[in-house]
């Protein structure tokens, strides 16, 4: 007791040592708080469905191990043949504009296919999940709430089920409210079906689902790989040139969503927040705006919209920059394509896949990303001009080494157009035909005696 006297005593006679004694431990409780907090939310915590270890994500695979999104008919060829999986089901995460009774507001959901909530083996609080023929279309206009959504919006009231909601010009019936977090996706209010159209069920070449699965009883993501492997050569004749060499990748839930952690994860998440991120998000504001189809059928109408749209926000005082983007950075998935680069053959080997995104002139200057070289887009860049791209400073360091980048032409190459990997070839063909044929008929033509004198 007497030594706590004297510490005390000497505490109070060095205020200054004190206080900074004091604000040192704050900070190093507070950051350790803060990284305890994130480790044990995507690390130690399981997640919040029966057997987790048997949830998986499962890819399309360019090369061994790597992950790309899925196409349709994989996803279908998988459900018919694969055998190590109890179920399969689509995802996706998806936003809509609420409106009808109360303030409208932009919401944030999750599609899947039908049985994906079964396969999470989440239940009802209410109502019921969907049944197998609601993730067709025309059957697909059903909706179960989650559980914050129902008592944020509707106050709790059992009588929701039945009511219809107005999201972005459809209407659902609402036929069940979930659990509380019961959800991988936080900040998800709502379940909708994942329904594929009609002519999308034999599409095995473009790229843009994402697939999870429940493995069977007793059945590892190691047994499964092989199996998906198995598979993945066995229908191989199914699918396009371009992806022939294509593989699945099975990844576990868990990895998924932690990504391969290895023992320096602390020294990591305090040095990701000194990582630059390429942008000025200082004085930055983002909204949304998701236009409705019925009144925006076509991009000329929109491209109209949001050019007036940039033009009042120009006029506000205080406004620096503005512009337009389809995904804000860092913040979701970006369209999918491919690119061949002028003056190379054009083979499997010289298509680059790359994700892309769409903005309007002012966009750099109003998020701050800078300009490395050449010139950013402005008003000449419109529809019908010459296409030009910014690409980043990866891309040029990658695809033009020791080369000037502005001097080079992009050709998109679109995965979904058979033109591709159909006309190449036999055009390649009929080349090679031809310069067969050229030196037969001129061999043809030569008299034997002739070319037996000139040898």
């Amino acid at each position: 007791m007497n030594d706590l006297r004297f510490a005390f005593r000497q505490l109070l006679e060095n205020p200054g040592f004190t206080a900074v004694a004091v604000l040192t431990l704050a900070l190093g409780i507070g950051a350790n708080t803060a990284i305890f907090s994130v480790v044990d939310a995507v690390l130690l915590k399981p997640l919040p469905y029966d057997d987790p270890g048997q949830l998986v994500q499962v890819w399309e695979a360019p090369q061994p191990g790597k992950r790309n999104s899925v196409s349709p008919g994989a996803f279908l060829d998988w459900k018919a043949h694969a055998k190590v999986f109890d179920s399969l089901s689509l995802m996706d995460e998806t936003e809509k504009n609420l409106t009808g009774d109360g303030e409208p507001e932009r919401i944030k959901g999750v599609a899947m296919s039908a049985r994906g909530l079964e396969m999470l083996r989440v239940r009802s609080l209410l109502g019921r999940t969907f049944t197998p023929q609601e993730d067709q279309v025309g059957s697909d206009k059903v909706i179960v709430l989650s559980h914050r959504f129902w008592t944020r919006r509707f106050g709790g009231n059992p009588a929701v089920i039945g009511q219809t909601l107005q999201l972005s010009d459809q209407t659902y019936a609402v036929i069940g409210v979930l659990p509380p977090r019961s959800l991988l996706w936080e900040e998800a209010e709502f379940v909708i079906p994942f329904a594929l159209a009609p002519g999308e069920a034999n599409q095995r070449s473009a790229n843009w689902l994402h697939v999870m699965g429940r493995l069977k009883p007793g059945v590892s993501v190691e047994q499964a790989q092989v199996a998906m492997n198995a598979l993945a050569a066995q229908i191989k004749p199914l699918y396009p040139a371009h992806k022939k060499d294509w593989g699945v990748t099975v990844v576990a839930m868990r990895e998924q969503i932690t990504g391969d952690i290895k023992p320096t994860l602390l020294n990591s998440f305090v040095r990701i927040s000194f990582v630059p991120p390429g942008i000025n998000p200082a004085n930055g504001l983002t909204m949304r705006i998701a236009l409705p189809e019925k009144k925006y059928p076509n991009a000329e109408r929109r491209a109209a919209f949001f050019e007036q749209v940039i033009e009042r926000i120009d006029r506000l005082p205080g406004i620096e920059g503005s512009g337009v983007t389809q995904t804000l950075p860092l913040a979701g998935y970006c369209p999918e394509s491919a690119f061949a680069i002028s003056g190379q053959p054009l083979q499997q080997e010289t298509i680059y896949p790359v994700d892309f995104d769409f903005c309007t002139p002012g966009y750099f200057q109003a998020v701050g990303i800078p300009l490395l070289k050449g010139r950013t887009f402005d008003r000449r860049d419109k529809v019908g001009a010459p296409r030009v791209v910014i690409i980043n400073e990866a891309s040029a360091r990658e695809y033009f080494p020791n080369e000037d980048s502005l001097s080079k032409r992009l050709y998109e190459i679109k995965l979904t157009d058979p033109m591709t990997f159909v006309a190449v070839p036999l055009i390649l063909l009929a080349v090679a035909l031809f310069a067969c044929w050229l030196p037969a008929r001129r061999a043809a033509h030569v008299d034997p005696m002739e070319a037996l004198r000139y040898e």
